[in-house]
C-alpha cells in the first residue's frame, strides 16, 4: 500500500511545509516543525479511496488496508457502528470520489443520481459527527435544487 500513496505522502508533506510558509508570522505555529497531523490534513480526497476497506481479497493491498481500518482509520469514523469492517464508508467514499471527478472535470451528470450521492455524503458525515451533518444538511441547497430541475435526472 505504501507504493500507491507514496508520491500523495511526499506531496501531503510537501503542501504542509508550504502551508507553515504562508501562515502569519503572529500564528501560535509559525515556523513550528512539521507534525504528522499537518501531513494528514493536506491529505487530497483521492487518497482515501486508496486508504479505507475493500472487499477485493485480490488487492494487493487488501491486508495492509483491513488493518489501517482497525487500528487507525474506524476511529476517524466513530459513528459508524453498522459498518464494523469500514466497507459502506469505502464504498461511499468512492462513489463521492467518482462524483468529484466529474465534476472537477466537468463532465456532464446526467445520468448521476445527485440525492444519492449527496446522501452518501451526509451520510459519511454522520459517521465522522451527526452534529456535522445535520448542520451540513440544514445548509445544502442540493435537495430543493434538484426539486427544481425542469428535467427527471
Amino acid at each position: 500500500m505504501t507504493w500507491a500513496t507514496r508520491d500523495s505522502r511526499k506531496s501531503a508533506r510537501k503542501h504542509a511545509t508550504e502551508a507553515d510558509g504562508i501562515r502569519d508570522g503572529a500564528h501560535p505555529r509559525k515556523g513550528a516543525p512539521v507534525t504528522h497531523d499537518d501531513i494528514l490534513a493536506q491529505i487530497t480526497f483521492g487518497v482515501w479511496p486508496k486508504l479505507l476497506s475493500t472487499k477485493d481479497t485480490t488487492d494487493a493491498s487488501f491486508s495492509g488496508r483491513r488493518i489501517l481500518w482497525q487500528q487507525a482509520l474506524c476511529h476517524a469514523f466513530p459513528h459508524n457502528a453498522n459498518d464494523p469492517n469500514g466497507y459502506i464508508v469505502a464504498d461511499r467514499a468512492s462513489r463521492l470520489h467518482g462524483l468529484r471527478n466529474r465534476v472537477s472535470h466537468m463532465e456532464p451528470l446526467l445520468g448521476v443520481n445527485v440525492t444519492a450521492r449527496h446522501n452518501d455524503a451526509l451520510r459519511l458525515l454522520a459517521a465522522i459527527s451527526p452534529g456535522v451533518r445535520d448542520w451540513c444538511a440544514g445548509m445544502s441547497t442540493v435537495i430543493e435544487l434538484g426539486r427544481k430541475c425542469p428535467i427527471e435526472l
